[in-house]
């Protein structure tokens, strides 16, 4: 019984790390992506 709780935390864990590792991913290359934008229209 407590081993399938701290399987299923760990489970549970790895699956928001992985989303919250995949939404920084996201959001630092939309990031990086905008500011090339920014700069783009400022040299232009």
């Amino acid at each position: 019984m407590i081993g399938k709780r701290i399987l299923l935390g760990k489970t549970g864990f790895s699956l928001i790390y992985k989303s919250l590792l995949l939404f920084i991913i996201l959001f630092k290359y939309c990031d990086k992506h905008s500011t090339n934008e920014v700069a783009n229209t400022k040299r232009g």
